[in-house]
């Protein structure tokens, strides 16, 4: 059961309550080398440790006046940066989460519209102008969704030898530490198995755990 708790009617209920107290638990958790607990930032809250932990659970959805003294109680610039972000307003696009790997460039991008869309309703913008305006906006917000979206295809097309599975592991980060200060031959450090060629013999498919939501 989900309790939205609204102490004060003037204060605004934080959209996305839910994503709200995930984002709030993982950068506790990524805070002081993953050493404030809960407890400890009820302390500095001068609340309830159970509230934190409803409020990382979903259970409870905070107001956005606690949202923000929570950002700023974790004390990072991770933390400080999430309160700026959670502040901000979009009215084109569709607000990404925190945690979405290009969020930086569609914030341009909501600016650009933004700016466009003021620049439309001017009275003195003439129709080709407001045309050509249309044609940089439709771009955009083309460039902008292809960004949103985080399923991508990468296809590696190569003669045989060449690397192809060496070079999807250091791209995505499947490297072994080298066994000595001596270091280690690549094929040994790669996680898919990599020789002289002719060892991936069918469609390999990564997916990443990481959590952009």
């Amino acid at each position: 059961m989900q309790i939205i708790e609204n102490m004060n009617e003037n204060r605004i209920v934080a959209k996305d309550g839910p994503r709200v107290g995930k984002d709030l638990e993982r950068l506790r958790r990524n805070a002081e080398g993953g050493k404030l607990n809960q407890a400890k930032l009820a302390e500095v809250l001068k609340t309830d440790k159970s509230r934190i932990s409803r409020i990382e659970t979903a259970e409870i959805v905070p107001d956005s006046d606690e949202v923000l003294r929570i950002a700023e109680a974790i004390g990072t610039a991770e933390s400080r940066d999430y309160a700026a972000y959670f502040r901000e307003q979009w009215t084109v696009l569709e607000k990404p989460p925190y945690w979405h790997p290009s969020r930086t460039q569609l914030a341009e991008a909501e600016k650009f519209l933004s700016d466009i869309d003021c620049f439309l309703t001017k009275p003195q913008t003439t129709e080709a102008a407001k045309a050509q305006a249309n044609l940089h906006r439709e771009t955009i917000l083309a460039a902008a969704e292809y960004l949103r979206s985080l399923q991508h295809t990468v296809a590696f097309v190569g003669d045989i030898g060449v690397g192809k599975s060496s070079a999807i592991c250091g791209l995505t980060g499947l490297m072994l530490a080298p066994e000595s200060k001596a270091g280690t031959a690549l094929s040994r450090r790669v996680v898919l198995e990599a020789a002289s060629g002719r060892t991936t013999l069918c469609e390999v498919q990564l997916a990443s755990e990481v959590d952009h939501e």
